[in-house]
């Protein structure tokens, strides 16, 4: 196959400018947001406000529902409480990231 002449060029033109204009909207996007002080504080404030529930009331009690039903299903020589201490505590954390991103946005 032939390579026309320019042809590379003006691709990577494309893809260069494509870069460049995502940067700028993010840039700006970024900028009006940190504009509103108490914008970004609530927004923050909110994913540590489940996060401290969490550990302070939900952590346990999930841990415990977990190892009762591995208990009552004879699957309790599988796991230790300490890996599913992780487990619920990686979970917790995806799932705040994830409401968080949906969630600040707007």
């Amino acid at each position: 196959m032939h390579k026309f002449y320019g042809e590379g060029e003006k691709l990577e033109k494309t893809k260069t400018s494509s870069a460049l204009s995502l940067r700028v909207l993010v840039k700006r996007n970024i900028k009006l947001y940190m504009k509103d002080k108490m914008m970004v504080f609530f927004s923050i404030l909110a994913p540590i406000i489940v996060l401290l529930l969490y550990i302070l009331f939900l952590g346990e009690m999930q841990v415990d529902a977990i190892s009762s039903l591995l208990r009552e299903r004879g699957l309790d020589h599988l796991v230790t409480t300490r890996e599913i201490t992780v487990m619920i505590n990686n979970w917790m954390i995806s799932g705040v990231m994830g409401v968080s991103c949906i969630t600040v946005a707007f």
